[in-house]
């Protein structure tokens, strides 16, 4: 299985198992994303990414679009045989987002979520709790992240389409990271390594715009102007995906 990130401690993001002495660490959100391909009568996982930003205790962070700073990891199974160690990872982000991010976003996730506890020949603790979870997320859990679906609010439309016209992130990336998976799922399943590449940065394309419309959402990040995630992806992703270029029209 291939992973792709720029963290220096993917497994443990909040920095929960690296303090000797027990300090107050920044609040995070984190975006969840997942792509699929059909396999046969049932839906198949072939990556999934979670894109984390930091958010201040208190107030609203001020951010230049330009300059949007985030971390993230993708993992992209090279063969089938890998579907549960993606399902595996994913698992393990779900649980510790649960537990110690501030907010925990996705885009219609409860969907995804029954998708991958179906998927899974076991069950699975993260994302099983996060799907009970889910159903009450307009409720107020002490101890747990504030859970947002970016799917579910009162703006016109359901789409990553409208949310980034409302969240003034540049429409075209969300239909590139919509559309590219499509394309690339054969290549991918014939264990094409740039094939692979291309599906893990759109699928931490689609996090990250989930995770900026849910920043905006809850008033927990502000920014003036239009966001062109290309351009982020552009200068804070390129040492993990090395034939980086802008997305294909």
């Amino acid at each position: 299985m291939r992973v792709f990130t720029n963290m220096a401690w993917p497994d443990d993001p909040y920095g929960t198992g690296r303090q000797v002495y027990r300090r107050t660490q920044p609040p995070m959100l984190a975006a969840f994303a997942v792509q699929w391909v059909n396999d046969g009568d049932q839906a198949l996982p072939v990556s999934a990414a979670m894109v984390y930003l930091r958010l201040h205790r208190t107030r609203p962070v001020a951010l230049d679009p330009a300059t949007i700073q985030f971390g993230f990891r993708c993992v992209v199974p090279e063969h089938t045989d890998e579907t549960g160690q993606l399902i595996t990872t994913a698992d393990l982000d779900l649980l510790q987002a649960r537990r110690h991010a501030a907010v925990l976003t996705g885009h219609s996730l409860l969907a995804d979520l029954h998708r991958l506890a179906k998927a899974s020949a076991l069950l699975r603790r993260g994302i099983s709790a996060v799907e009970a979870d889910w159903t009450q997320r307009r409720t107020t859990q002490r101890n747990l992240a504030q859970m947002i679906d970016t799917a579910d609010t009162k703006l016109a439309g359901d789409d990553l389409l409208h949310r980034c016209l409302w969240a003034r992130i540049e429409p075209h990336t969300a239909a590139h990271c919509l559309a590219l998976p499509i394309a690339f799922a054969s290549k991918h399943q014939q264990g094409d390594p740039d094939a692979q590449e291309w599906l893990a940065l759109a699928t931490v394309e689609k996090a990250l715009i989930v995770a900026l419309t849910a920043s905006r959402l809850a008033d927990r990040c502000r920014w003036v102007g239009r966001t062109d995630i290309s351009q982020l992806l552009a200068a804070t992703a390129w040492d993990a995906f090395p034939s980086f270029a802008p997305l294909p029209e």
